[in-house]
C-alpha cells in the first residue's frame, strides 16, 4: 500500500483569483515641479508584472484638470505626437500639498507583459494652476522623462535626463489558488467520506481525477500547510484523516 502512488499525469486545474498590485513607483517632491501645461510631457516606465494595467497615480499639487494617457514607446522613446493612446483618463485635483491622484483604466482591458516599456503622457493644454511633482537625479532607473519645447513646432520629444516624475502604476495579476484542502469528494467538508476514498485509491479500488488529486494531495505539510508533490500517497491519507478528526486545520 505504501508504495502505491497516483501520479499526476496531466496539468492540474487551479481556481484563479485576481489581485491588483503596485507595479512601478517613483515619488517626487514639491521642490521639483513641472507646471507649464502647454507642453507634452511623458514618464516612461518598464512593466514589472504581466497582467492587466488597471490604473495609475500621478503626483500633483495645486488645482486643475489634466488628461493623462498611456502610450507605446519605440526604443524607449514615446511614439511620435499626437500618438495613439492605449488608455487614458482625466484627473481633477485640488491640494496645497503634493499628493497622488488615481485614475482607473481597467475598462480599457490593456494587457501588459513584464518588460514592456510604456509612457505615461500628459496631454496639453491643461486648464489649471497646478504642477506635476518630480524627483532629481534619475531616481527611477527603469524609465525616463521626455518633454516637448514651446519653440519646437514639430513637437519632437526631448529627453530630460536629470528628472523623473512622480507616478505609480497598478497591474491586475492572476493568482492561482491551490485547492489542496483534503476535500477529495468536494462536498465542502473534510470527513470520513474523504478518508474512505483515499483508502480506496491506495488499494487500487478507485482512481482520482486531476481535480480530486489536487484536493487530496496535501502532504507533506510545511509549517502546517500542504506542500503538494503531485501524487497521492499514504502520507496524504494520514493528513486527511487527522484533519477529519479535527487534530489539524489548514
Amino acid at each position: 500500500v505504501c508504495g502505491c502512488l497516483v501520479a499526476l499525469n496531466c496539468m492540474l486545474l487551479h481556481a484563479e483569483t485576481t489581485e491588483t498590485i503596485l507595479d512601478q513607483e517613483n515619488i517626487g517632491s514639491k521642490e521639483v515641479l513641472f507646471n507649464n501645461w502647454k507642453l507634452y510631457r511623458a514618464q516612461t516606465f518598464t512593466v514589472g508584472e504581466t497582467g492587466l494595467l488597471s490604473g495609475f497615480d500621478v503626483q500633483l499639487t495645486g488645482v486643475g484638470t489634466v488628461q493623462f494617457q498611456i502610450w507605446n514607446t519605440i526604443d524607449g522613446i514615446p511614439v511620435s505626437i499626437p500618438g495613439t493612446p492605449l488608455a487614458g483618463a482625466n484627473i481633477t485635483f485640488s491640494t496645497d500639498a503634493i499628493e497622488f491622484f488615481h485614475a482607473d483604466i481597467s475598462a480599457y482591458g490593456l494587457h501588459v507583459n513584464s518588460g514592456d516599456v510604456l509612457a505615461l503622457v500628459q496631454i496639453p493644454p491643461g486648464e489649471n494652476s497646478g504642477s506635476w511633482g518630480a524627483s532629481r537625479f534619475n531616481q527611477y532607473f527603469d524609465g525616463t522623462v521626455f518633454t516637448t519645447l514651446l519653440t519646437d513646432f514639430s513637437r519632437s520629444w526631448v529627453e530630460q535626463e536629470t528628472l523623473d516624475l512622480g507616478f505609480r502604476t497598478y497591474v491586475e495579476v492572476v493568482v492561482p489558488t491551490p485547492l489542496a484542502d483534503g476535500d477529495i469528494n468536494m462536498d465542502g467538508v473534510v470527513n470520513v467520506a474523504d478518508v474512505l476514498i483515499g483508502q480506496q485509491v491506495l488499494t487500487g479500488a478507485a482512481t482520482l481525477t486531476s481535480t480530486q488529486l489536487e484536493h487530496g494531495d496535501v502532504a507533506p505539510l510545511v509549517e502546517g500547510m500542504p506542500d503538494p508533490n503531485g501524487m497521492f500517497t499514504l502520507g496524504d491519507l494520514l493528513v486527511i484523516q487527522r484533519k477529519a478528526l479535527g487534530l489539524i486545520n489548514f
